[in-house]
């Protein structure tokens, strides 16, 4: 009886300990930055950042561009900042996203007769070793001049 007991109390703080892990992560989102200039034949530059909503720090944290969306969808020339970083909780990691654009591609951006829609995705570590993926896509808003997430989703790994 008393071992039975014990298995069941064993079985239950495990339980507990891992809503508790679960409750206590690093949680990262996208934040859309003013984009300053949107011309046809300069190279776009898109602020954002990343910023860790979560209790625990991201560290390892890494971004790539997936394949692009043919919505006017494109894939990014370059992403400034380091392969792997960490983002401490309650705070930003800012970088620059810049789309492969011809120049009539941006002139049909600009006059909304095509969308412009990026793909990110950003994996990293909480600090016991558990990993996530996170993966936003967002689209040019050419009037605010900011780009709006239009789905994004974290997922474990």
């Amino acid at each position: 009886m008393s071992a039975e007991a014990a298995i069941e109390a064993a079985m239950a703080a495990k339980k507990s300990a891992e809503i508790a892990a679960a409750l206590h992560s690093p949680l990262i989102g996208l934040e859309s930055q003013p984009i300053t200039y949107l011309s046809s034949g300069t190279l776009w530059i898109i602020p954002v950042a990343l910023r860790n909503h979560g209790t625990l720090p991201a560290t390892h944290h890494s971004i790539s561009t997936p394949k692009a969306r043919r919505k006017a969808a494109s894939p990014l020339q370059t992403i400034n900042g380091p392969e792997s970083a960490e983002i401490p909780p309650h705070s930003a990691y800012e970088t620059d996203l810049r789309p492969a654009l011809n120049d009539q591609a941006q002139s049909q951006i600009a006059s909304n007769q095509k969308i412009l829609i990026l793909t990110l995705k950003t994996t990293y570590n909480a600090p016991d070793g558990r990993k996530f993926e996170y993966t936003a896509e967002a689209r040019l808003h050419i009037v605010s001049k900011r780009l709006e997430v239009l789905k994004s989703e974290t997922r474990s790994i």
